[in-house]
C-alpha cells in the first residue's frame, strides 16, 4: 500500500477509534480541520512538520 494511502487509512482510523470528530482529532494533533480532511480523503499531501 502506498504510503499516502497508509496514511489516510491510519488517520482515519485512529480518530474513529479515539471516538473523536474530524474538529475535535485535528486540534489535538495540531493540525486543521481542512488539512486532516484532505489527509483522511487522500487529496492532500502532507509535509515534513505535519509528519
Amino acid at each position: 500500500m502506498p504510503e499516502r494511502e497508509a496514511l489516510a487509512k491510519y488517520l482515519k482510523e485512529y480518530r474513529k477509534e479515539c471516538n473523536e470528530t474530524q474538529i475535535e482529532f485535528a486540534f489535538h494533533i495540531g493540525i486543521s480541520v481542512e488539512e486532516l480532511s484532505l489527509l483522511e480523503r487522500l487529496k492532500g499531501n502532507p509535509n515534513l512538520n505535519t509528519l
